[in-house]
């Protein structure tokens, strides 16, 4: 019995870290302006792959002068916006400006 017990919770706690990792990596893209893709199964992954080439091919870059340009080294927020509804945007939410 109590070789069971350990092993439901050595169980419990890799369950508790893998939620965690997943908990930051989801935080993680969204920061930097990522997508997280996560495919129920094996079958799943052509599928997936299909989706990042699709948006590959659907990325545009922005480049932009801030008018701050104090270099101390602070986080500058960054919002990025589209006019058209059914576009979505995926931007990282700043940058710290450079230091001396």
């Amino acid at each position: 019995m109590r070789f069971n017990q350990l092993r439901i919770d050595d169980l419990r706690l890799g369950l508790a870290a893998l939620q965690d990792s997943e908990r930051n990596l989801e935080q993680l893209t969204a920061a930097t302006g990522g997508r997280l893709y996560k495919p129920a199964s094996f079958n799943d992954l052509e599928r997936t792959y299909a989706e990042v080439a699709d948006e590959l091919r659907h990325q545009y870059t922005l480049y932009y002068s801030p008018l701050n340009t104090k270099r101390d080294g602070q986080f500058r927020r960054v919002r990025v916006q589209t006019t058209i509804p059914t576009h979505q945007v995926a931007a990282r939410i700043g940058y710290y400006a450079r230091k001396h």
